[in-house]
């Protein structure tokens, strides 16, 4: 099942081969990725988004307003990620001598 950030990501890259300038293609794919909400990802989705932002952020050809609203963007996949990794620690369970399940350590 595709998400809806990526289904629009995929149009603007196909559109991106007919000649449409990169830095509108940037902007879609920004905008895309702002719209699809962190729930809706997959841990993987969630830190290819963040390496994306990152980019573009580092890359200083977005205007400032733009940088910070990509920062808080950044900001909730980031607290996403979190609780998802907080949440798999959690049940990371490890066997025992006696065959019981103990909390990993």
């Amino acid at each position: 099942m595709k998400r809806a950030g990526t289904e629009q990501t995929e149009q603007i890259r196909e559109q991106n081969g007919q000649g449409i300038p990169e830095e509108n293609v940037q902007r879609e794919n920004t905008r895309a990725a702002a719209e699809t909400d962190p729930q809706e990802m997959s841990i993987e989705e969630a830190f290819s988004a963040l390496q994306e932002l990152l980019g573009q952020m580092e890359s200083g050809e977005i205007p400032l307003e733009e940088s910070f609203a990509l920062y808080e963007r950044g900001m909730r996949l980031v607290q996403y990620c979190n609780t998802r990794i907080d949440r798999v620690e959690k049940q990371v369970q490890q066997i025992s001598e006696e065959g019981t399940l103990e909390p990993f350590v």
